[in-house]
Parts: C-alpha cells; structure tokens; sequence
C-alpha cells in the first residue's frame, strides 16, 4: 500500500514517514459504500484538517495514484 502511494499520505502529501502513527483510510467511507479492501483503503498521517471535503480528498487521491 505503501508503494503504491508512493510513500505519501494521499490526503495531506506529506511523507507517512513523518514520526507520526498511521491510520488506514477509507478512500470513500463505509456509510457511503466503501470497503476495508486494500483498493479502498489507504495509509494515511492523522494530521488530516478536520474540514477536508471529499473532492480534495478525490483530488489529492488522483494526483498521487495517477
């Protein structure tokens, strides 16, 4: 999973490498049909703002899995 994020939080860019504890995050969340599958899940920094919108999650998501 990692590698395929290119070692980046692919909702805040910075490094999953930052000292920081990861958690796994739903690409889209369960309530809206998401699944813990290793193609909807992603590492992520928990450092994630409290206001992110699912488009710049989607945006930040396509930038790094493009």
């Amino acid at each position: 999973m990692a590698d395929k994020q290119g070692h980046f939080c692919p909702v805040c860019g910075e490094s999953i490498y930052n000292g920081e504890p990861l958690h796994l995050h739903h690409k889209i969340p369960v309530h809206q049909g998401g699944n813990d599958s290793l193609t909807g899940l992603s590492l992520a920094t928990p450092s994630l703002p409290p206001d992110h919108t699912q488009q710049q999650i989607e945006q930040t998501e396509a930038f790094f899995y493009a």
